[in-house]
């Protein structure tokens, strides 16, 4: 599986931010032993495009992160359980590398690559609505052995709808909460509207 997005939009009088950055890597092999449980190792990449900056109350942007600054690898293995087609769920022990190069302050302690073990949950749910409504979500759990408190929660939620033959909508809600890189949960709500066509 890869995901890829990046894009910006003009916020008024705040001028040209961006609002999507994003690049995902992720690739799953299961062992099939049952119908319902079966063992996977699992690998992922996160990262991103380009610079990204926070903004404090005068609207100073300071640069916090880019390119493989950070990126994130976690491997795991574990049990997968799939009681139904719509929903699937698995639960491995999991080795996380964190890697920084500039921003290792914000990330990692000050290290250029900081290395944890820890309990990786993911959770997917792809349900059809009904027949030209789709819902996807997915939820990702990363708990570290030895930082309790340090427990990663990221939730990726998306209406799709076929409005009519030419007219498509899509409704995300993304979450994230990483109490390493800020105490509060981030959320990002997105409303899009496509053009369905095919070239013959």
């Amino acid at each position: 599986m890869y995901k890829y997005g990046y894009g910006q939009a003009r916020l008024g009088s705040l001028g040209i931010r961006k609002t999507d950055d994003k690049i995902i890597l992720e690739s799953v092999l299961t062992y099939k032993i049952g119908t319902y449980i079966n063992p996977f190792a699992s690998a992922s990449l996160k990262t991103q495009f380009a610079e990204g900056v926070m903004y404090d109350a005068l609207g100073t942007a300071t640069p916090v992160s880019n390119f493989f600054d950070p990126a994130y690898l976690i491997q795991t293995a574990g049990f997968g359980y799939q009681p139904i087609k719509e929903l699937k769920t698995r639960l491995g022990l999991g080795l996380r590398e964190i890697v920084t190069n500039t921003y290792t302050t914000f990330y990692t302690d000050g290290k250029k690559v900081q290395v944890d073990t820890g309990l990786e949950s993911v959770t997917e749910v792809g349900w059809t609505v009904m027949e030209n409504v789709i819902l996807n979500s997915k939820l990702e759990v990363y708990v570290p052995v030895k930082q309790f408190d340090q427990t990663t929660i990221i939730s990726d939620n998306t209406i799709s709808a076929k409005v009519n033959k030419y007219l498509s909508m899509n409704i995300n809600v993304f979450l994230i909460n990483d109490p390493k890189i800020q105490a509060r949960t981030q959320v990002k709500q997105t409303l899009a509207m496509g053009v369905n066509f095919t070239l013959i």
